[in-house]
């Protein structure tokens, strides 16, 4: 399957609050092509709204590592902590 279109329809699947459908898609994605960290940050978010707090940590960090310059990783690793420590 096309990557990016994997990626979109998981996306949506987030955005409609249909976590678990986004959870499925976006892992599949990630097994196939691990190296895409916009992915590891939708499922860290995905995780974070299933409560799988330390699932979600372990996701955002490797979103971290796989794009260490941008800030959007850090900030969704920084968002799932703080969720994490309110649980």
């Amino acid at each position: 399957q096309n990557p990016v279109a994997q990626f979109n329809v998981g996306e949506t699947y987030r955005l409609l609050g249909r976590v678990v459908e986004a959870e499925a898609v976006l892992s599949q994605l990630i097994k196939h092509d691990p190296k895409i960290a916009e992915a590891h940050i939708s499922l860290a978010d995905v995780l974070a709204d299933l409560e799988r707090y330390s699932e979600a940590v372990d996701i955002a960090r490797r979103a971290v590592l796989l794009s260490p310059t941008s800030p959007v990783p850090h900030f969704c690793l920084g968002t799932v902590l703080q969720r994490y420590g309110d649980s």
